[in-house]
């Protein structure tokens, strides 16, 4: 019995009663990419993103700070955008780009100033605004197995917020790979990540590192 994650193998071992013996686990992984931004770079490209985004806005101040966040229209998904919706007004000064068809269920939502919703993007668009953004987050809060997203930011070197429950089942380190805040904490959180760029940059990079060793299919 395959499991992708000793938790994953832990809980259903003891929900068929079966020996933890009889169960293989094959964590997810990702092809790691072969070149990241430094730290200088992602903080230029963050600025020309930004400066391009109030320029083709019609009110308000240039944000200060991108976040992204990539997910499909799945209902764990759905939560972690409302999430994101629910902390947007306590970080004015960050504007939120979340990714990826579950955009549609907030078609006719009234959303935040700084909350955006582009559709489905391509891959390399992807990768881009992994390489621009200041922040990654991954604000899950249900679901099950392991975060494919969560990997596939540890190998763009972006510096990561994410809930506990969304790290499950990985080998990351709170304070090490990336910080880790539950819901109720995590609009704190994200201010405190964007004001020390030097800390999230150490983690951003120590990241890069677990998923060069650990998660590189």
């Amino acid at each position: 019995i395959v499991a992708c994650s000793e938790l994953d193998a832990a809980a259903m071992a003891a929900r068929y009663h079966r020996n933890l013996a009889s169960f293989t686990v094959i964590p997810n992984g990702t092809s790691i990419l072969t070149e990241v931004p430094t730290p200088a770079e992602r903080r230029a490209n963050s600025e020309r993103w930004r400066r391009r985004f109030r320029q083709s806005a019609a009110t308000g101040p240039m944000p200060a700070h991108l976040a992204v966040f990539f997910g499909s229209w799945h209902p764990p998904n759905l939560d972690a955008a409302n999430l994101i919706i629910e902390i947007a007004p306590d970080r004015p000064e960050v504007i939120f780009l979340s990714c990826g068809n579950h955009g549609e269920a907030f078609r006719d939502r009234r959303l935040p100033a700084n909350v955006v919703f582009p559709g489905n993007v391509t891959e390399r668009t992807k990768a881009k605004l992994l390489a621009t953004a200041d922040v990654a987050l991954n604000p899950m809060r249900v679901g099950s197995g392991t975060n494919l997203k969560l990997i596939e930011y540890l190998t763009a070197g972006i510096p990561v917020l994410s809930t506990p429950f969304g790290a499950r089942g990985t080998d990351v380190v709170d304070g090490e790979h990336l910080l880790l805040a539950p819901p109720e904490r995590f609009a704190r959180a994200l201010g405190d990540l964007l004001a020390d760029p030097d800390g999230a940059d150490q983690r951003a990079a120590a990241g890069r590192a677990l998923a060069e060793t650990r998660y590189d299919w």
